[in-house]
């Protein structure tokens, strides 16, 4: 586990004042006001949010700063983030995210399930109806 940076103290700092939802974009011009980054801020600002999200350094080291502070241990405030934008958890926002996340990952498991048993039956015998299907099964191209 890696220590937190002085950059993720500071978006987490800024995280903690918001109460609502907050786009990246706005929370990368949060940080660089409040550290008097004044050129990366003019820059950032004069950007659109889809220029901000397709190549944009500053999006990417608030992006790292979030994960950052999930996975550590030192924070206690769950950061969550999606098409909304990034804002600490409450209670039933918390539970509602982790409702999905389950129901998402049991979904993903179902169809890697499927996927690895057909990968499994390659070359097995079965039995044949109509002269269409194969007496043996084919899961892979050849």
């Amino acid at each position: 586990m890696q220590d937190l940076t002085t950059i993720d103290w500071q978006i987490y700092n800024i995280l903690k004042e918001q109460t609502d939802w907050i786009s990246q974009k706005d929370l990368a011009l949060l940080y660089l006001q409040k550290n008097n980054y004044q050129t990366a801020y003019e820059e950032c600002l004069a950007q659109s949010s889809a220029e901000f999200h397709n190549n944009n350094q500053i999006r990417k080291v608030i992006t790292k700063s979030i994960r950052n502070l999930n996975q550590s241990d030192t924070t206690q405030k769950i950061i969550l983030s999606g098409s909304k934008g990034v804002k600490i958890a409450n209670e039933e926002e918390f539970d509602l995210y982790i409702e999905r996340q389950m129901i998402a990952v049991k979904s993903k498991i179902g169809r890697i399930s499927k996927i690895a048993k057909k990968g499994n039956r390659n070359g097995q015998c079965r039995i044949t109806f109509g002269k269409y299907e194969r007496d043996f099964i084919e899961a892979f191209k050849e």
